[in-house]
């Protein structure tokens, strides 16, 4: 147990999780990038890190470091009255050496937690995006785009050329893995690769719980865009919400991405407003 001043700063472990779901439940400054249901799982995983004070829970900060060396903020929250400066001085230090150890470079967050957004970047956070979110009702398909391309399910062999194209249409903030993309193969409903030949120009993959369907993403290669391959991607996922029934359909987007907003509102997706902010820090 690591003491500062008053404070006193530690590790989670299993026995902190009825406090910090009391925590959790009672304070209005909670940000959780997981389901509270599995909660459980990152106490000892991942850098979860407690703030005591008088042998009270007052604060905590965790960390996903699935995707090194880029760790992602995954969880934070701290009690009513607690100033929001005081409880960063006493946590991400702290939680930063120990990111370094684990060889992170950099920390990102992603989320609307405007008590946190406002905060992290005196900590020398610098934002990357805006991100937008949009919706659409229907399940019309206005356009069904290149016909040159193949669109099928991803295969094992398809990710490699994935994880390329991520690195070169996006910040680091956005990329995937080959771990990540095998993840949401196995996991979600929906995983399609374009190709031209043999070559994989482009992918999306969509998620679907009670009737709401979410597109969760689409990526062209930088070198095929603007050849009709996003709406023929567009209009494939949208074959697949038609058949699983889906009644809303929704996807968050990159704010300056003009190309893809303009897809979206081609396909009948409305503009709802800002979904969340992205940050990042160099470690």
């Amino acid at each position: 147990m690591q003491a500062t001043g008053e404070w006193k700063v530690r590790q989670a472990t299993q026995a902190d999780e009825p406090p910090l779901r009391g925590l959790i439940g009672s304070s209005d400054r909670v940000m959780l990038r997981f389901r509270a249901g599995t909660l459980a799982n990152y106490l000892t995983r991942e850098p979860f890190l407690l703030l005591e004070g008088d042998g009270k829970l007052a604060a905590f900060l965790a960390c996903s470091t699935s995707h090194l060396p880029m760790a992602r903020l995954a969880a934070a929250g701290l009690v009513d009255g607690m100033p929001v400066s005081l409880w960063l001085d006493q946590l991400l230090r702290p939680c930063i050496a120990r990111l370094r150890e684990l060889g992170a470079t950099s920390l990102s967050f992603i989320g609307s937690a405007a008590w946190l957004a406002g905060t992290l970047p005196e900590q020398g956070f610098r934002l990357i995006s805006h991100v937008a979110a949009y919706e659409k009702s229907d399940l019309s398909i206005p356009q069904a785009g290149s016909r040159v391309v193949d669109v099928r399910p991803v295969e094992h062999g398809d990710l490699p050329a994935l994880v390329t194209m991520d690195a070169l249409g996006f910040h680091p903030l956005w990329r995937n893995s080959i771990e990540t993309f095998e993840q949401w193969r196995d996991t979600l409903p929906y995983f399609a690769v374009a190709t031209v030949g043999e070559s994989q120009v482009g992918y999306c993959y969509c998620s679907v719980e009670a009737g709401h369907g979410h597109l969760v993403r689409m990526a062209v290669h930088p070198t095929w865009q603007g050849q009709g391959i996003g709406t023929r991607l567009l209009a494939d996922a949208m074959r697949f919400f038609q058949e699983v029934d889906a009644r809303r359909i929704t996807l968050n987007t990159q704010e300056e991405n003009e190309r893809a907003q303009w897809l979206y509102r081609r396909f009948g997706f409305r503009l709802i407003g800002r979904e969340a902010v992205a940050l990042w820090k160099d470690l």
